[in-house]
């Protein structure tokens, strides 16, 4: 089914991305940092942006070679049959429109609108087809209570915008549900017969980092914990005076001898920090906005700033450490080292089981 994006949260879709030959795969590292008030962000290598590595020289989207301009009014409505069990064309495009989206999101180029990138995508729903199929038959379905587990966890991240998103694609709950009983059983799928035979040594990792120390280089950083008032740039003055007037009275507080973190957890309004007392990952030029940039550097380690206007409203920084540029030592990127060789010895075994699953099943593409 694949019909929507919020069920691409799901982490084996990702997985199911990879098998169709999407293989911008960058190297974690915690050099890429969420922009204050911002709850995420994509990986990238040390010292760099996402849209700047791939995982492999020369990768990219599905299509990124220049192509005439695929005409999708001319789409059957069924698109494929995989054993039988079509394929609709509304599928297609949905799947188009996640994958446009999740390049979005990892800072990527969009793919163009060719017809190769059309049928490396096809070339996904067949996969998750024939993994579904072959799921079911070894019992790897899930129950009506893991279904419904997984779709109140979706629901709760964000209620409106679930809300707003299944609205705005024409879909049910039960819709969606269906979608997610596929991916759940797809996933246990690859945890029954995949994850058991990835194994990274450590030879493995020494080898990727010595054959990839451009990689490992990254600019001076630095460190810190915050507390956000949050208020919309374009709120009215008085909202925003009120924020800036609640962020002093929290200063007050710091200069009286609260401690940071505890405050910051209790107050600040930056989702993905507070819960870490405020403290964000090492940032270097030009990862954050100007004003909470400037405002960092010009500070010594364990001082505090007064109240920082930025876009997301009123902050308040403490400078926790500085390191200089150099290159990331190979403990410290081993992790994110062997986090990439998994996923592409994952999406290796993966691509191998799909595969073959298509040589035995009977595939018919219809454009």
């Amino acid at each position: 089914m694949a019909r929507n994006p919020i069920a691409t949260a799901l982490p084996m879709l990702v997985v199911i991305a990879v098998v169709a030959g999407c293989r911008q795969e960058p190297l974690a590292n915690a050099a890429a940092t969420p922009t204050p008030g911002s709850t995420d962000a994509p990986a990238a290598a040390p010292g760099h942006t996402p849209a700047q590595v791939t995982g492999e020289p020369g990768a990219g989207a599905p299509g990124s070679a220049a192509a005439p301009p695929f005409d999708v009014g001319k789409l059957p409505e069924v698109v494929a049959r995989v054993n039988g069990t079509p394929i609709g064309k509304g599928d297609l495009l949905a799947r188009a429109d996640s994958m446009r989206a999740q390049m979005e999101r990892m800072g990527a180029p969009a793919p163009p609108q060719s017809d190769e990138f059309y049928r490396a995508m096809l070339d996904q729903l067949i996969g998750s087809q024939l993994l579904y199929a072959e799921a079911k038959k070894r019992g790897l379905v899930p129950t009506d209570a893991e279904v419904a587990e997984n779709l109140a966890r979706l629901k709760a991240r964000n209620p409106e915008e679930f809300s707003r998103q299944l609205a705005g694609q024409g879909i049910t709950e039960k819709d969606l549900a269906a979608d997610l009983a596929q991916n759940l059983a797809i996933q246990k799928l690859v945890t029954t017969d995949v994850t058991p035979g990835v194994q990274v040594s450590e030879e493995a990792a020494k080898r990727f980092y010595q054959q990839n120390l451009e990689r490992m280089k990254r600019p001076a950083q630095f460190r810190v914990r915050h507390i956000l008032v949050g208020v919309e740039q374009n709120a009215p003055a008085e909202r925003r005076q009120a924020a800036k007037k609640k962020a002093e009275g929290l200063l007050a507080r710091l200069n009286e001898g609260a401690d940071f973190a505890a405050l910051a957890g209790e107050t600040s309004d930056d989702r993905g920090s507070k819960g870490e007392g405020g403290l964000l990952p090492w940032m270097g030029p030009g990862e954050t906005v100007p004003p909470f940039e400037k405002a960092a550097l010009a500070l010594e380690p364990g001082k505090v700033s007064g109240v920082v206007e930025s876009p997301f409203g009123f902050h308040i920084l403490r400078l926790e450490e500085k390191r200089a540029a150099g290159t990331v030592p190979f403990e410290e990127a081993r992790p994110q080292i062997e986090q990439l060789l998994s996923r592409q010895q994952a999406r290796d075994m993966l691509e191998q089981k799909v595969a073959a699953l298509r040589k035995a099943a009977k595939v018919e593409v219809l454009f």
